[in-house]
C-alpha cells in the first residue's frame, strides 16, 4: 500500500508537470504566430534621449538636429521608409467625437500613438479609407482611427471627414479631422498577456515636438551596416552624454518568445523525466504484485478463467492506480498552474485541452508500462505455477 501511494504520488507530480509543459507550448505556439498586422519584424526603431537635468540643447535645438537626422536617414540607401512614432498619454484618456449623442467617449488605456508623416506607408500597410498623414498635417493636426474605433465612435455613418477630440468633455483640446481609417493593427505589443489591446487612435498634433517621438523604418532587407549608419546619423550633433540606440522594432516581443521557449523546454524535460520515473515505478509495483499473485491467477484458470481475463484483471488494477494519480494530479495541476499564469499568452491556466492531453498521456503511458506485467501474469503456464508453489 504504501509503494502504491508513492507511486500514485508520483503520477499525480507527473499529471501536474504535463499539463504545466502543455499549456507552455500552446502559449508559446500562440506567441509565434502572433500577427501584428503588419510585416513588424522586418522594422527599426531608433531613438535618442539626454540625460536628466541636460540643458546644453534648447528645445529648438533638438528639434533641428532631430528633423536632420530625419532628413539624413530617408536618403540612406537600403531605407525604404521612414516615419516617426511614440506613444502618447492625454487628459482622461477619451477620445470624443462630434456624434457624442449616438456613441459614447472611447476609452484608450495605453493612449494613443502620435504619428509622423507617411506613417502608414512606412508600415507598409494601405489604409481602408481617407489618406495618411502628411507633413502639412501637423499645423491643424489629424486623426486617423483604426476600424474598431471609427465605429465606436461613429456608429452611423462615415468617419472620413467628421471630427474627434483627444479628451472628455471637459477637455480644452481642439477638434481634429479625421483623416483616414485603418486597419486594426497590433501595433503595441505587451509582454503581459492580461493586458487589454486598446482600440488604435493615431494622431498627429498641434505643437508635438518630433524630437520626442522614436523614428521607425523600414529598410529594404536585413543589414547590419544599416543599422550602424543609422545610429551614427542619430548621434551626429548631440553630446556625447546622449544615449542613442537602433533596435528591432519587435525586440520586445523576441525576448518574450526566448523567455517563453526557455520556459517550454525546461517544463517539457521536466514533465518527460518525471512521466519516465512514474512509469518505472508503477511497472515496479505491477510487476511486485503480479509475482505475488501469480498461484492467484493460476487458480482462476484452473477454474476456467481465460488467459485474457488475467490480463484484464492485471490491466485494470494499474488503470485504477494511473486513475488515482491523475486524480490527484489534477487538483495539483491547477494549483501549480495558477504558478505560471503570468507568463501564459492566449491560454488561460484553468485551459481544459491541456488537463485532457496531460491525463490522456499519462494513462497512455502507464498502461503501456503495466502491459509487460500484465502480459507475464497472462502468459503463465498454471500447472507450472502450482507445481512451484
Amino acid at each position: 500500500n504504501e509503494c502504491k501511494a508513492l507511486v500514485m504520488g508520483e503520477l499525480a507530480i507527473a499529471m501536474a508537470l504535463l499539463m504545466l509543459s502543455t499549456l507552455l507550448t500552446l502559449s508559446t505556439r500562440n506567441l509565434v504566430n502572433y500577427d501584428f498586422g503588419f510585416d513588424a519584424r522586418r522594422m527599426l526603431s531608433a531613438s535618442s534621449y539626454l540625460p536628466r537635468g541636460h540643458d546644453t540643447l534648447t528645445a529648438e535645438k533638438q528639434e533641428a538636429l532631430f528633423q536632420s537626422s530625419l532628413g539624413r536617414i530617408s536618403e540612406m540607401r537600403g531605407v525604404a521608409a521612414v516615419s516617426t512614432y511614440g506613444w502618447k498619454r492625454f487628459d482622461d484618456e477619451h477620445v470624443m467625437s462630434d456624434a457624442s449623442r449616438e456613441a459614447e467617449p472611447l476609452h484608450l488605456k495605453r493612449g494613443y500613438v502620435e504619428a509622423g508623416p507617411r506613417f502608414f506607408a512606412t508600415l507598409g500597410t494601405p489604409l481602408l479609407a481617407g489618406r495618411d498623414f502628411a507633413a502639412g498635417d501637423r499645423d491643424r493636426g489629424a486623426v486617423i482611427l483604426s476600424k474598431r474605433a471609427a465605429t465606436l465612435l461613429f456608429p452611423h455613418g462615415d468617419a472620413i471627414g467628421r471630427m474627434v477630440k483627444l479628451g472628455g468633455e471637459r477637455s480644452t483640446r481642439a477638434w481634429l479631422p479625421v483623416i483616414g481609417v485603418a486597419r486594426d493593427l497590433r501595433f503595441d505589443f505587451s509582454p503581459n498577456p492580461n493586458a487589454t489591446v486598446d482600440t488604435a487612435v493615431y494622431a498627429t498634433t498641434p505643437g508635438r515636438a518630433y524630437s520626442s517621438s522614436d523614428l521607425l523604418i523600414r529598410p529594404t532587407r536585413e543589414n547590419p551596416a544599416l543599422n550602424v549608419s543609422i545610429l551614427r546619423a542619430m548621434r551626429d550633433g548631440l553630446p556625447p552624454q546622449a544615449f542613442t540606440q537602433v533596435t528591432s522594432f519587435v525586440q520586445y516581443y523576441d525576448s518574450a518568445v526566448r523567455y517563453r521557449q526557455f520556459y517550454e523546454r525546461m517544463f517539457s524535460f521536466l514533465s518527460a523525466a518525471s512521466l519516465l520515473l512514474g512509469a518505472a515505478g508503477l511497472f515496479s509495483v505491477m510487476s511486485y504484485t503480479v509475482s505475488q499473485r501469480l498461484r492467484e491467477f493460476a487458480v482462476r484458470q484452473a477454474l476456467g478463467a481465460a488467459p485474457r481475463d488475467v490480463l484484464k484483471l492485471v490491466l485494470r488494477g494499474a488503470f485504477e492506480l494511473a486513475l488515482g494519480g491523475t486524480a490527484f494530479g489534477a487538483l495539483l495541476s491547477f494549483w501549480a498552474s495558477a504558478g505560471v499564469s503570468t507568463v501564459l499568452f492566449g491560454v488561460k491556466n484553468t485551459d481544459p485541452l491541456s488537463l485532457i492531453v496531460a491525463e490522456i498521456t499519462l494513462l497512455a503511458v502507464t498502461m503501456v508500462a503495466a502491459l509487460v506485467p500484465a502480459l507475464r501474469a497472462m502468459r503463465a503456464d498454471p500447472v507450472d505455477v502450482l507445481r512451484s508453489t
